[in-house]
């Protein structure tokens, strides 16, 4: 095979094979309800962020509970006082927490009992949230929280009162001092992830850091094409730079030229398969190409 050819091929395989990594985000809003065992006036309301990778392996079983290890990528809650004013917010990831275990999700095995609970465990203070169903007995509530391909999963709310109850659970860290708060959570559901920007959600963006300028640009040259996303989360722009990476890697293999690389022609080809330009902007494209290569013969 041509080492071109071979280029193009090894770049593509690459640009399509870059998946990324499945991550979910799961908000929930709890409200301080008005019989309460929480003594502080100041704490009515408390919003929580758990960002988490949805395709861990490391799962364990004991007795009745399961354990998703490297799940949690991070924890953010906030606390709000009865004026709806942010007192007070807080970050976990894993590298902040102390502990060996650090962040755990888990959630018991049984169904009949209907929680998913988020440990973060340091030398300080352990935190432990607890999401459940209001009322595990009563068969009138559907169950809000099972298992999606072994993966817990929670069905969501929004502002309806009645099916979950969160519970903050605060330890030292030889877990004596317990302090227990209960809030009713109105509110449960996952957020819409896209990173880049791009319009395609981080669970299915093969590019999840796209370029995202307006147009295609070449170095200074700036094509006038406009830098369109396909459905892969991929932009025009991407799709270029996968082939100046592999150049790049392999130029101590290849003969100096100026112009196009056979990689990059070919991405120009198949963005007219796609759909993503028609011919006159492929003409663009490519004079925009030979424009800049031949006026910077050192960037190959």
């Amino acid at each position: 095979m041509k080492v071109s050819a071979f280029l193009t091929t090894l770049a593509l395989t690459l640009f399509l094979s870059s998946a990324h990594a499945q991550e979910a985000q799961l908000e929930i809003i709890a409200e301080r309800p008005s019989q309460s065992n929480n003594t502080d006036p100041n704490i009515q309301q408390l919003r929580l962020l758990v960002t988490f990778a949805t395709n861990v392996n490391d799962t364990q079983q004991n007795s009745d509970t399961y354990t998703f290890f490297g799940a949690l990528i991070s924890v953010e809650l906030e606390i709000y006082d009865p004026q709806n004013t942010m007192t007070n917010r807080y970050v976990y990831t894993p590298e902040s927490a102390l502990s060996i275990n650090g962040m755990l999700l888990s959630k018991p095995s049984n169904l009949q009992e209907q929680s998913m609970v988020v440990d973060i465990l340091n030398f300080m203070e352990d935190i432990s949230l607890r999401l459940s169903r209001i009322d595990p007995n009563d068969p009138t509530i559907e169950a809000p929280i099972g298992f999606d391909n072994g993966f817990p999963k929670v069905k969501e709310v929004v502002n309806q009162i009645g099916s979950y109850t969160i519970d903050v659970f605060t330890m030292n860290g030889q877990q004596r001092g317990i302090n227990v708060i209960d809030f009713d959570a109105h509110t449960v559901r996952y957020v819409v992830l896209d990173e880049d920007g791009d319009g395609i959600t981080d669970d299915l963006d093969q590019c999840p850091a796209s370029i995202t300028t307006s147009t295609v640009v070449f170095g200074w040259l700036d094509s006038g094409v406009t830098n369109d996303v396909d459905a892969n989360g991929c932009t025009i722009s991407d799709r270029y730079m996968a082939c100046q990476e592999i150049v790049a890697a392999a130029a101590t293999d290849i003969p100096s030229f100026q112009g196009p690389t056979y990689c990059e022609m070919q991405v120009t080809y198949s963005l007219y398969r796609d759909g993503l330009v028609d011919y006159s902007e492929v003409r663009q494209l490519r004079n925009s190409m030979i424009t800049f290569y031949s006026s910077n013969p050192s960037v190959r």
